[in-house]
C-alpha cells in the first residue's frame, strides 16, 4: 500500500480515482459530516477489484499538516490490523 498521500484542494463530486492506489485527501463538504477533509483509500489494496472507502477528518484548510498526520495515523492503524 502506498504510504504517501495526495492532497487535492479541488472539489470532488463522487468518489475520486486513486492514482496507482495512492490515498487522496480532498477538501470540501462530506455528505454526512459537513465541511472538512475526506481521506479516500482502498479497503484492500492487494485486491484487483479493491473498493474505495472514505474517512472524514474535521478541519479547515489551514489545518492541512495536522490532517495529513491524522490521515497517515489512520492508514497506519488499518495496516496493522
Amino acid at each position: 500500500m502506498p504510504t504517501d498521500i495526495e492532497v487535492s484542494y479541488a472539489a470532488v463530486r463522487g468518489t475520486p480515482t486513486l492514482p496507482s492506489g495512492r490515498p487522496v485527501l480532498t477538501w470540501g463538504t462530506h455528505p454526512e459530516h459537513g465541511t472538512g477533509w475526506t481521506l479516500w483509500h482502498l479497503v484492500d489494496p492487494t485486491s484487483e477489484s479493491a473498493e474505495v472507502a472514505d474517512y472524514f477528518i474535521p478541519g479547515d484548510l489551514p489545518d492541512i499538516d495536522l490532517v495529513v498526520r491524522s490521515a497517515q495515523a489512520y492508514l497506519d492503524h488499518r495496516r496493522s490490523r
